[in-house]
């Protein structure tokens, strides 16, 4: 926590800082840095998960992101965008899905699919 200063220039409150932990509804991260899904294509023409796609999540928890929301994924067919999107579309798609979480660790911070 730093203080901060109304426009008076006195100090009116605290404000936390960027590095400072956050606790939202029983998950709690070790900062408040975190990475919204983007695109990054690296699955399989199939929409599977490839060990480039783990390493880039992986990369950037241990860089310091503490909540790292994995890539737009499509459900259906239909709801493609890219050749190399990752896909939620069938059974088979679930154990690679599992893999990004699995290389965080300690208190790099959690994965979610958004």
């Amino acid at each position: 926590m730093r203080e901060v200063s109304d426009n008076s220039g006195e100090v009116s409150e605290f404000m936390p800082g960027l590095f400072d932990p956050l606790e939202v509804k029983g998950l709690r991260l070790k900062n408040r840095i975190v990475m919204p899904p983007m695109a990054n294509n690296q699955a399989t023409e199939e929409g599977l998960v490839t060990p480039a796609l783990i390493d880039h999540y992986v990369q950037r928890a241990e860089g310091g992101v503490a909540l790292v929301m994995v890539e737009h994924s499509y459900v259906v067919p239909a709801g493609r965008f890219n050749r190399r999107q990752l896909a939620i579309t069938s059974d088979a798609a679930l154990p690679g899905l599992r893999e990004p979480g699995r290389g965080f660790k300690g208190d790099e911070g959690p994965a979610c699919f958004a």
